[in-house]
């Protein structure tokens, strides 16, 4: 059963950086915070904290900021920016990297879907040798009903 044209979805480059940025973000808050509360005695004279917290605060802030990026890149790196299906091979690009797979149906082992982290429906690819593609449906057009069609696929293959 093959599509007869294909089929495809591709996030703007405004999606695409909403997604890099939304995790960062956080870690960039919750860092900026702890430093903020590790430098507060320079500022304001009358607090005063004891020196190891403030050294605590003031060296984790940074760290909490680096693993807030390094935390969003790892969690996002599987997300499905640009697909295509021709209803023999899917071809994709995820967000952690620059390139395109192309993977035949017949790797394709289960799309289960899933709460999306950011809210709404998404679908994990599944393929035989372990590695995944998580298409995010809210953001990439096309991804729901190309995830129905690839589990019916996999039901009557």
């Amino acid at each position: 059963m093959a599509f007869g044209v294909t089929i495809s979805g591709q996030m703007t480059k405004s999606q695409q950086l909403s997604l890099r940025l939304t995790g960062a973000l956080m870690g960039l808050m919750f860092g900026a915070a702890l430093l903020g509360f590790g430098l507060m005695p320079f500022f304001l004279p009358n607090r005063q904290l004891d020196k190891g917290t403030q050294i605590a605060a003031i060296v984790l802030g940074p760290l909490i900021i680096a693993l807030g990026f390094w935390l969003t890149r790892w969690m996002n790196a599987d997300t499905v920016v640009e697909f295509a299906c021709d209803g023999n091979s899917f071809r994709f690009r995820k967000l952690g990297s620059d390139y395109a797979e192309t993977r035949d149906l017949s790797d394709v082992a289960k799309v289960p879907a899933d709460r999306g982290r950011y809210g709404g429906v998404s679908y994990r690819v599944v393929f035989r040798d372990g590695t995944q593609a998580d298409l995010c449906c809210g953001s990439l057009p096309n991804s729901k009903v190309f995830a129905e069609w690839l589990r019916s696929h996999i039901q009557s293959a």
